[in-house]
Parts: C-alpha cells; sequence; structure tokens
C-alpha cells in the first residue's frame, strides 16, 4: 500500500491527536490525581505497574510506546502509516581546505545542522542568486550550504552581537556573507523573490510570518524545520493550509508547548537534569496540597541545579510563603514525587 500523502497524513493525525486530548491536554503539576484515570481505569493500573527499566526503554522508543498503549489505545496502530518517511542517510563530506564547521558547534546540533543542509542540497538547489539563513544565529547553517554550493548568504538577525560573529565565523570560512540585523516582524519585506530561504529551528511567530510572506510573494526555494510552537501572539493555532484548516483540530498556546517538551539535541546530563526538576516540582505539588491550596503557576519556580532536594523544597515553599518542610517531609515528598514522576 502506498504511503498516504501529505493531506491525508494531516487529517489521521490531527483525528487522533483530537480524539486522546482527554490524555494529553491536562498540564502537568496542577492535578494532584490523573483527571483520565475514571475513563482510562486500566491505562492507569497498567503505567503504575511499569518497571523504572521498562519506563526508560519506552521513552526512547515512540514505536515500542505506541505499540505498547494500543492495547488501551488501539486506534493509535492507524497513525504508524503516517508517521513513516524514507529514511534519509546522506551525509555532507567536510569542506575542502576549510576550517571544520562541525567544531563550532556542539555534537547533537551539529547532526542536526548538516543532516538538514545535507537534505537542502539532496534536493538541488534552485538557480537564485543567494540563500537567505532566516532567523539563524550565527549562520552556522547558512555558512554550510555555502561551503558546499559557493552561493552568498544574507542572514537576518536581530541579535547585534550574533550578527558580528556571523560576519567573522564567514570572513574565517572565506564565505559571501551578508549578514542583516533587525526584527524581521517588522521590516517591511525582507525577502527577496529570487533566493533558497533556509529556517532551522524557526521559534513561534517568526516561522509562521516566514510562511505569510513566501505564500504573498513566493521564493525559488523554501526548507523549514519549525520549533516552538506556542511562541506566538495568537491563543489559538492558526492553520495556514487549506487541509489544516479543514481537519478541525483546535490547539491552545499551552497545547503547542508539549510539541517542544522533550529535547532532542539535550545531552544526557540536561536530560538528567530535567528529570530532577520534575521530580523537585513534583514533590512540591504535594506539599501544596497538603497544606490546603493549589499551584496556580510554576512560572518562578527554579529548582537549581546547585542545590540538594531539601534546600530546593524549603527555598520553594518560602517562596511560596508555605511552612518549610523538615527533613522526614522532604525525603517522605521525594519518595512520592519519584514514583509519580514516572
Amino acid at each position: 500500500m502506498p504511503p498516504p500523502d501529505l493531506e491525508q497524513r494531516l487529517a489521521i493525525l490531527a483525528h487522533r491527536v483530537g480524539e486522546t486530548a482527554p490524555l494529553w491536554r491536562p498540564a502537568p503539576f496542577y492535578h494532584p490525581s490523573l483527571p483520565w484515570e475514571p475513563d482510562y481505569p486500566e491505562l492507569a493500573a497498567a503505567l503504575r505497574g511499569l518497571s523504572d527499566d521498562a519506563v526508560e526503554a519506552l521513552a526512547a522508543d515512540d514505536g515500542a510506546l505506541r505499540a505498547w498503549l494500543a492495547t488501551w489505545l488501539p486506534g493509535l496502530t492507524d497513525v504508524e502509516p503516517a508517521l513513516r518517511f524514507p529514511a534519509f542517510d546522506e551525509a555532507l563530506p567536510a569542506p575542502a581546505d576549510r576550517h571544520d564547521p562541525s567544531r563550532d558547534v556542539p555534537g547533537r546540533k551539529w547532526a542536526q545542522i548538516e543532516r538538514f543542509a545535507a537534505a537542502v542540497l539532496a534536493e538541488g538547489l534552485p538557480e537564485t542568486e543567494r540563500i537567505v539563513d532566516w532567523c539563524g544565529g550565527k549562520s552556522h547553517l547558512g555558512r554550510l550550504l555555502a561551503m558546499h554550493s559557493g552561493r552568498p548568504v544574507t542572514l537576518y538577525e536581530r541579535d547585534a552581537a550574533l550578527c558580528a560573529q556571523a560576519q567573522a565565523l564567514a570572513r574565517r570560512d572565506r564565505v559571501n556573507l551578508l549578514a542583516v540585523e533587525g526584527d524581521v516582524l517588522v521590516a517591511a519585506d525582507p525577502l527577496p523573490s529570487a533566493s533558497q530561504v533556509v529556517a532551522l529551528h524557526a521559534c513561534g511567530d517568526l516561522h509562521l510570518h516566514l510562511l505569510d510572506l513566501v505564500s504573498r510573494r513566493g521564493v525559488e526555494g523554501l526548507a523549514l524545520s519549525p520549533c516552538c510552537y506556542h511562541r506566538t501572539r495568537h491563543a489559538t493555532w492558526h492553520w495556514r493550509s487549506r487541509a489544516g484548516r479543514a481537519c478541525g483540530l483546535v490547539l491552545q498556546r499551552d497545547d503547542l508547548r508539549i510539541a517542544v517538551l522533550e529535547s532532542v539535541t539535550a545531552a544526557p546530563r540536561e536530560r538528567a537534569q530535567a528529570r530532577l526538576k520534575q521530580q523537585g516540582l513534583l514533590a512540591l505539588l504535594r506539599w501544596v496540597e497538603e497544606a490546603g491550596q493549589s499551584l496556580v503557576s510554576v512560572a518562578g519556580l527554579e529548582w537549581r541545579r546547585g542545590e540538594g532536594a531539601e534546600e530546593n523544597l524549603r527555598r520553594l515553599a518560602q517562596q511560596l510563603h508555605l511552612p518549610s518542610p523538615d527533613a522526614a517531609a522532604c525525603e517522605r515528598l521525594w519518595t512520592a514525587a519519584a514514583a509519580r514522576a514516572r
């Protein structure tokens, strides 16, 4: 059976995302119990019965996780074809007689840049005047594409320091790069039509504004990988395509935040720290509940890496004007939070 086209993929995924909204929509750290448990008691029991090793294994393998969940959510089997794309394994050779750009960027982040550039080059650059690196920071992506294609690059970036660093790196790499400092959200029309636009990790309204510009003006080529969808001025997601508007899925700004909760570029140490913070906030939530209060927001509640669990819990309790938990209470809260965090 041929894979579904893009509109079919969107329709399938939108249906399942909407259908399972009661499971994923409740925000963590705000509910003393799982809001969906009365409707899915067997799933809740199965999740609590998982060992730590099983949790880690499922968290590391999305396909295995969907297969495991299909016992209680059989509709998840329908999404597999919609999630399956051809593998892309082409790698870029190091630019000859130049500085190795991979030395400028941490490994996981560089792997994303390199794969993105390889995919753009594999598609073939159109006969454009130049490459436009949209909100590209130091233009690691733009410079890499320039080194392999010989095309000049225009970088749009609002941070003056990053623009200066991009120019310096371009001189080192013998790349023709023009860094344009400014806010693309207020610029009149920054896109030349004869350009190949690339945007890797274009956050929120930055990628939405780019799509709006491209649809109005048109460019020779566009390669876009959005991120941080929730960084938008709109309270509700605005679909740009007819297929999106027809799918019927309504997403709020807080819903969009879920898409970036898992960082694939984070180092193991950073992921471990994120798990500690999650466990700490769950322990704090339990302390708030025991005090007969509710947690309105976790914004501004910092779990400090250099402090232990007791220090963090006592400091945050004080910040919330709660009694300070003693050592025994901290140990009890921490142990209970470990089970809930799983």
